[in-house]
């Protein structure tokens, strides 16, 4: 065992801090317990179990702060280890909260906290050893909405104490920061954040449902507070392993930054993951604002007199400005060039024809001219989805196995069960639902309008499908004229609860009403205010030679969905003789399992789609079937964020879902798994899908 360390910590009346100061007591070292004067006296418990007490206010002037570290050096003689641990959130969006509530949040995380390690650097120094620990927070490895500045401080933690570590690491010193997932203390508690206070309408919803997702506040819902994955008994145990060398520290260099919690792992990952693909995708254009280097200029001005002369002239400022603009468009077409092709191929891998979502807003009645095969559209304008997110695309949650028992297609009867669903999703900072009229029998959107979507800042879209007769599918007749329309329409808003919609679509195609006649009412229920965006689906196109580029042209987003083909794709499915789940996308006895059986070319009688080699390399890299699909649908297929393209993922239990936003939060695939699946397309590339639904 190491030696006895000295441990000063702040804010030690609950939480973190408390139950590190009892994990070093118990651990044999010493402990000096600080807190504010108001709760100095929930510290007496400590006290009687052998730590120091002392009242310290990160937030006191910087020569108060050194008078009490004068005071706690005292005690022992020195301090080992100073812990920054008091905080607490302030809640409300950016714009919402004061100038005096961002000071105190930055004051309390950041001033204060480097305040306190200036009052005990000098001690430190002095006797060429110590250890400053920040507690950071998993919420300054992404955005927060509605905590904005607490997580904007946790950013700056890290920023702070790497900064601080380089600089007294040559002293004999160190700083490191332990970023902290949500751990079951009660640091959601009201006592440790700051209360709402409302005052801009539009932040509402936001606010309230982020409040409500923590604690359970603002409608029914088991709140995440005190369900939280980290244990801190756990967690305070490896902080002092760490500082002290032992555990998994021993024989290691402890690094600067260490995230304990699996959420904050998964949450950072992506982080980095993103930035990461981002810096790939933008390397041209970023590397295009240097000068040349001085060999690359003389070789340039030796081959190109002009260009010398033109660097030369008076007129230099804006030509450097022009050429790095013309050097950055060069390198994106250059790797445009380059990768087209095999995005070409790729693409209706896993987004065939029949999975086509295009999503516009409707302006005027006047239709564009020559658009895309069946779609005859209204002039539109691009709506793109701003939501943050750490994923690539956006992505939508599709709720069509929500619904009561015994409906087609239904395998989440429980309501708590979809908002538990719906909790995953939305922590991964997504907002977007589908759903249509025909799901579960129309339950679908009953379910969903029980769960007060609104509050919890959602937005919800839904479908209207074309249906010829009544069945057991769905017990009503559906088509695109103007009143049958407006009846469903009014239905669906009816069972969801609501006024508008985020975006409605035509399901499929109903070619016994002409075009022109449901565009015609669809643009009055748009002026009407019933939906925001409009969309069609299962209108079918070859998606890269018809689609793409008519969608890039019009400024229309793609949704896509059926990234893992109904499964198949995870691998489970390989032959018509294959033993299915009840119930699932492939169960013979179910009429939607009827139409993927015919739909997917491996289980029919044409040349199949071997799995075996897309597992194989799967393997070698650590790769599930699952996380390949969604993983290459994210960075290699055409679709991109900045046009509002998305994909649309659904779930029958919390575990897939969150599985499978973990996969799509993750970077591009090895080149090796992308020409593995390059060659299956080629295989399966006349057989993939039909043209006409």
């Amino acid at each position: 065992m190491s030696k006895q360390l000295v441990w000063l910590i702040t804010g030690t009346s609950s939480g973190i801090g408390r139950d590190l100061t009892l994990a070093a007591l118990n651990r044999g070292d010493k402990v000096i317990a600080t807190a504010r004067a108001r709760s100095l006296g929930q510290l007496d418990a400590l006290k009687e179990m052998g730590a120091n007490t002392l009242q310290l206010d990160v937030t006191a002037p910087l020569e108060e702060l050194r008078e009490t570290a004068r005071k706690a050096i005292a005690i022992h003689g020195h301090v080992d280890v100073v812990v920054n641990n008091a905080g607490y959130i302030e809640v409300g969006t950016l714009e919402e909260t004061t100038e005096e509530e961002t000071y105190n949040q930055f004051n309390t995380l950041i001033f204060g906290g480097l305040n306190v390690a200036r009052a005990f650097l000098p001690s430190m120094r002095e006797r060429k050893t110590g250890t400053v620990v920040w507690i950071g927070s998993l919420g300054g490895w992404h955005p927060a909405p509605n905590g904005g500045l607490y997580g904007a401080a946790k950013y700056a933690t890290r920023g702070v104490s790497e900064t601080l570590d380089e600089e007294i690491s040559p002293l004999g010193l160190r700083s490191i920061v332990f970023e902290l997932g949500y751990f079951r203390t009660n640091f959601l508690t009201d006592g440790h954040r700051a209360a709402y206070k409302p005052r801009i309408e539009d932040y509402k919803p936001i606010t309230e449902a982020a409040n409500a997702r923590l604690v359970g506040a603002c409608f029914e819902l088991d709140p995440y507070n005190q369900r939280q994955p980290g244990d801190p008994t756990k967690g305070v145990q490896v902080i002092i392993d760490l500082v002290h060398g032992e555990g998994a520290a021993q024989g290691r260099k402890v690094p600067s930054v260490v995230a304990l919690g699996s959420d904050c792992f998964d949450v950072a990952k992506g982080s980095c993951e993103k930035t990461l693909a981002n810096l790939k995708e933008w390397e041209a254009v970023t590397k295009s604002t240097d000068f040349p280097k001085e060999s690359e200029r003389k070789h340039r001005d030796s081959q190109s007199p002009g260009l010398s002369a033109m660097l030369n002239d008076g007129d230099y400022l804006r030509r450097i400005e022009d050429l790095a603009c013309t050097m950055a468009m060069e390198g994106a077409m250059d790797t445009m060039g380059a990768h087209q092709p095999l995005y070409s191929r790729q693409t209706r891998t896993l987004v065939d024809a029949q999975h086509i979502k295009v999503s516009f807003t409707l302006e005027l009645q006047t239709a564009p001219e020559n658009c895309c095969t069946d779609n005859y559209l209204s002039q539109f304008s691009h709506s793109t989805i701003v939501k943050m997110s750490k994923s690539t695309l956006n992505i939508v949650m599709g709720s069509m196995t929500f619904g009561a028992p015994g409906k087609e297609g239904a395998r989440v009867h429980d309501l708590k069960d979809v908002e538990a669903i719906l909790d995953a999703f939305q922590q991964h900072g997504h907002t977007e639902i589908d759903t249509a009229r025909v799901y579960c029998g129309g339950t679908c959107e009953e379910y969903l309008g029980k769960i007060d979507w609104q509050s919890r800042g959602l937005k919800m879209e839904t479908k209207l499908y074309p249906v010829p007769q009544k069945s057991a599918f769905f017990n009503d007749i559906i088509n695109h004229t103007p009143e049958n329309m407006r009846r469903h329409l009014d239905d669906s808003l009816k069972a969801l609860n609501t006024d508008t919609l985020e975006m409605w679509y035509l399901h499929g195609p109903d070619r016994s009403t002409p075009y022109e006649v449901t565009l015609k009412a669809v643009n009055e229920f748009y002026k009407e205010g019933k939906f925001k965006r409009f969309g069609i689906s299962n209108y079918m196109a070859a998606v890269e030679p018809e689609l793409f580029p008519c969608l890039r042209k019009y400024g229309i987003s793609f949704y896509e969905f059926n990234p893992l083909g109904g499964g198949f794709f995870t691998g489970r499915y390989h032959s018509l003789n294959d033993q299915v789940e009840a119930g699932s996308r492939f169960d013979p006895n179910r009429m939607q399992g009827q139409g993927y059986r015919k739909r997917h070319v491996p289980l029919r009688s044409y040349p199949r789609l071997d799995l075996t080699e897309i597992q194989a390399v799967a393997d070698k890299h650590n790769l599930t079937m699952a996380e390949v699909a969604l993983r290459w649908v994210s960075h290699h297929s055409l679709m991109k964020r900045e046009f509002g393209d998305s994909v649309l993922i659904g779930a029958s239990s919390v575990e897939h879902i969150k599985q499978n936003l973990v996969d799509l939060e993750k970077g591009p695939l090895p080149d090796e798994v992308v020409s593995v699946l390059d060659e299956a397309w080629i295989q399966v590339q006349p057989y993939s899908s039909t043209y006409f639904h």
